[in-house]
């Protein structure tokens, strides 16, 4: 049995970078994805645009340092199947990411 769960960091910078692909790689539906930002200063706002190729600083989930952002199945509904990019205000950008 292959273990199709995702926890890892990753760092965002001043350019849109993806920070998640098609669900599980298209592989596997994605049942729930969290996405924290963990970055060391207050300063390091973080934008997730959820459904575009590109993300836009302050143009889709505004994460300050702390912030959670989180999709996950729950009855009938199938959570956001594809690519989620990522923008930082700053180049120190990071976030933890769970997927499964």
């Amino acid at each position: 049995m292959t273990d199709n769960t995702r926890n890892e960091e990753v760092s965002v910078g001043t350019t849109s970078t993806t920070v998640a692909e098609l669900g599980q790689g298209g592989l596997h539906p994605r049942t729930s994805i969290i996405i924290k930002n963990t970055s060391p200063n207050n300063t390091d706002v973080i934008t997730l645009n959820v459904g575009n190729d590109v993300a836009t600083d302050g143009a889709g989930v505004v994460l300050n340092k702390d912030d959670t952002w989180q999709d996950a199945m729950s009855e009938g509904y199938i959570p956001y199947q594809g690519r989620i990019q990522a923008i930082c205000k700053t180049a120190n950008g990071k976030l933890s990411i769970t997927e499964r």
